[in-house]
C-alpha cells in the first residue's frame, strides 16, 4: 500500500465523523432533493472513489525473493494486472419523521462548469433502511471513475415505510 492511500486510510474514520458532526450540528445546510416533499438531505457525495485494489502476478508467489521483495520483471514477461474496484456514495440524513426503506439517486455529469451540457447520467436505487434522524452512506458499485469533474447529485424518490413514495 503506498504511503499516501495509507495517510487517506488513517484519515477516513475522523473525516466521515466530522462530516456527520457537521450534518448534525446544522440541520438545514444540507442540499434538498428534487422533490422537495422529502425529507432526505444530501450531506456528502462522491463518485468513482477506490474501494479496492489487487494485483493479480501472473507469477504467483514466485516473483518474490525470500525477503519478501518484488522481483524483477523478466524481459518480455508480461506486468501484473491492477483491478480497481470503484463506487459511487450518498450520505444523507434522514430529517423527517418517517423510516425510508429505498431511494433512488442519481450522478449528472457536465462538460462545463455552468452545468449546460450532460455528459453522462448514472442512476442508482439502494435499498436502505433509514431511521428518522438517521444518517447512512448508500453506495453502489460503479467500473470507471469520474468522467468530468462537473457532477450534480439528486434524490429522484423515496419509497417510506408507511408506502407512500415521495417523486416521479
Amino acid at each position: 500500500m503506498r504511503a499516501d492511500s495509507r495517510l487517506f486510510m488513517s484519515m477516513l474514520p475522523m473525516l466521515l465523523a466530522l462530516a456527520i458532526a457537521v450534518g448534525a450540528a446544522s440541520p438545514g445546510d444540507g442540499m434538498r432533493t428534487r422533490g422537495e416533499s422529502s425529507d432526505l438531505v444530501i450531506v456528502g457525495s462522491s463518485y468513482g472513489r477506490v474501494v479496492n485494489r489487487t494485483v493479480v502476478d501472473p507469477y504467483g508467489s514466485s516473483a518474490r525473493d525470500r525477503f519478501g521483495r518484488p522481483r524483477a520483471r523478466m524481459r518480455g514477461a508480461p506486468p501484473p494486472i491492477i483491478l480497481l474496484q470503484r463506487e459511487a456514495y450518498l450520505l444523507v440524513r434522514n430529517d423527517g419523521n418517517r423510516r425510508v426503506e429505498s431511494v433512488e439517486w442519481s450522478v449528472v455529469f457536465y462538460s462545463d462548469a455552468k452545468r449546460e451540457n450532460v455528459v453522462e447520467r448514472h442512476v442508482f436505487r439502494s435499498k436502505e433502511t433509514i431511521r428518522p434522524g438517521e444518517m447512512k452512506f448508500l453506495s453502489e458499485t460503479v467500473k470507471e471513475a469520474a468522467p468530468t469533474a462537473f457532477e450534480s447529485y439528486s434524490i429522484d424518490r423515496v419509497d417510506y415505510a408507511d408506502g407512500t413514495p415521495t417523486g416521479p
